[in-house]
């Protein structure tokens, strides 16, 4: 149903468009309804005007159209599946030098900071970077993190 009257409404905006576009460049428009037509005093419009006449016409279709359909859908996910996504990777990769105490603060964390989120999944390209991340991360929340290479490296102040 919908489709169906999106299909009418860009059928009736093209047709003004180039119903629009013909009266503006047609030589017979400024002419009296009485007065013959005659070869001679066609008065012909240049390329331009008619160029300029679909572009402003283009123009208003695309704005019509766009406002017809509304806005784009986000393509950002929604933080519940980033945190999803985060935890699951936390929970392969981390619990290899961290103990389970100390993964899930570190999850807890992440859970409350949504740039946390984001700033983690960023960090998961180098392994290097994101340990040292994570090691900052828990440092803050108290923990002192003697080896982030080790196993269980971890112990609180």
């Amino acid at each position: 149903m919908i489709s169906n009257r999106i299909g009418k409404m860009i059928s009736k905006i093209i047709t003004n468009i180039w119903l629009n576009v013909i009266l503006k460049s047609n030589s017979f428009s400024d002419r009296d309804p009485g007065t013959p037509v005659c070869p001679k005093r066609i008065r012909k419009t240049t390329g331009a005007d008619a160029l300029a006449n679909m572009t402003t016409s283009i123009k208003n279709f695309t704005s019509t159209f766009s406002a017809a359909i509304g806005p784009a859908p986000s393509t950002v996910e929604p933080f519940s599946v980033q945190l999803e996504a985060a935890v699951a990777f936390a929970t392969k990769h981390e619990k290899k030098w961290l103990s389970g105490r100390h993964l899930i603060r570190f999850i807890e964390f992440l859970r409350k900071d949504e740039s946390a989120v984001t700033a983690y999944k960023g960090m998961q390209a180098i392994e290097a970077v994101q340990k040292l991340w994570v090691q900052t991360c828990l440092e803050d929340l108290g923990f002192i993190v003697a080896n982030p290479s080790g196993d269980n490296g971890l112990f609180e102040h």
